[in-house]
């Protein structure tokens, strides 16, 4: 009964919403094989919480656990899996991790009618584990977006004084995209995108700059970059460990290749090195992220 509710107060909050069942997503043509493809992939990602495939394990176990029990609840045990397809439907064949949130509330719904409608203490023990096990992974990922966070609140105070005592454009160059360490099973965002207006929201005083964010970087681990003044306006960027070059428009990228921007120029030269050009004027600023903090570069 609660699954049927939460069904279906989901579809009716988007039909008061959005205007409509399915509106909002995707038009995708239909293919067997598209389509297939998605609801095995995004089965597999159900519950998934590092790169061993929690959810093949999860789920494997758990149908293994349902055929030992004398396959019980199976009129359920449906029920729940016409769900999770049903909140499928709108996105296959344009899947996202983003749309599985309701889904997967559904799949761990069937998992643990599997587990706890089977009273024998070996199932309990192992279901037991299954969760210790889910529990000490999301606390070291949720590790990484502490430390995430920090990287981009450092990022923020850092830039902040040069943000306020400049007039004209404000470079920054090695901009933190996103961190992905090691054993992290996906990037943590940080200020691709949002540093104008973190620096509007965290600045005491109006801003007079226009912030240019001429390069962003992916962090993998302990970042450490090294800048070579080339000639006035012109920079080498050079990344020595940590991290790599990333331009966020859904291109493949091959070296060597010269990318026109509207402000100046980017030489990417290899995968871990570039040189800039940037048309300064008197009122401008450069600043460069090396990992250390920030370093400035013009005036």
């Amino acid at each position: 009964d609660g699954v049927v509710l939460v069904f279906l107060g989901y579809f009716l909050i988007r039909q008061q919403v959005l205007g409509g069942t399915f509106v909002g997503t995707p038009e995708v043509h239909f293919s067997f094989w598209t389509w297939g493809r998605d609801v095995l992939v995004a089965i597999a990602k159900m519950g998934m919480t590092d790169l061993k495939w929690f959810g093949l394990v999860g789920l494997a176990t758990t149908g293994l656990a349902w055929w030992v029990s004398g396959r019980r609840d199976l009129k359920k045990l449906l029920v729940i899996s016409l769900a999770i397809l049903v909140c499928l439907v709108p996105v296959l064949g344009h899947l996202q991790n983003w749309y599985l949130y309701l889904p997967s509330a559904f799949f761990c719904l069937a998992m643990a009618q599997v587990w706890l409608s089977e009273k024998r203490r070996v199932f309990a023990l192992f279901f037991v584990g299954l969760l210790l096990y889910y529990a000490v992974v999301l606390t070291r990922e949720g590790l990484f977006w502490q430390k995430a966070s920090a990287l981009s609140e450092a990022f923020v105070a850092d830039m902040m004084p040069y943000a306020q005592a400049t007039s004209g454009r404000l470079y920054v160059l090695n901009v933190p995209s996103a961190f992905t360490p090691d054993g992290s099973f996906g990037g943590k965002p940080l200020f691709a995108f949002a540093l104008k207006n973190a620096l509007a929201m965290r600045s005491d005083i109006p801003l007079t700059c226009q912030t240019i964010m001429v390069n962003h970087v992916w962090l993998t681990g302990e970042f450490n970059g090294r800048v070579t003044e080339l000639e006035p306006g012109r920079y080498g960027l050079k990344i020595q460990q940590g991290g790599f070059f990333s331009f966020h428009d859904g291109q493949v990228y091959v070296p060597p290749l010269t990318m026109a921007r509207e402000w100046g120029s980017l030489q990417v030269v290899a995968e871990d090195s570039m040189v800039v050009d940037l048309p300064l004027e008197a009122e401008d600023r450069v600043v460069v992220y090396t990992g250390e903090g920030m370093q400035v570069l013009f005036p």
